[in-house]
């Protein structure tokens, strides 16, 4: 649930920024309104990379630690069951 109210937040941020963008353009902004554009535009970029790097911890780490210790364990099932089977 949480992460639909951070994506509509991140989409109205979007859409702050466009609507930003093309009052710049046409000279209607104040250097107040152009610092939020580029704070917003800040906050989007840090938080695309924030997302990337959880997304190589994930895949870099995480996932292959898990993939580890379940192979592991699937392993040593395996072989209890084996042994009882044939001794």
């Amino acid at each position: 649930m949480a992460d639909i109210e951070d994506t509509s937040v991140v989409l109205q941020g979007l859409g702050t920024i466009s609507s930003l963008e093309g009052l710049e353009d046409d000279g209607y902004l104040s250097d107040e309104d152009t610092s939020l554009s580029n704070e917003l535009a800040d906050a989007q970029r840090q938080w695309e990379e924030s997302l990337q790097q959880l997304s190589k911890l994930l895949n870099w780490v995480l996932l292959p630690l898990l993939g580890k210790y379940m192979g592991r364990r699937m392993a040593k099932t395996l072989w209890s069951r084996f042994i009882e089977h044939f001794i």
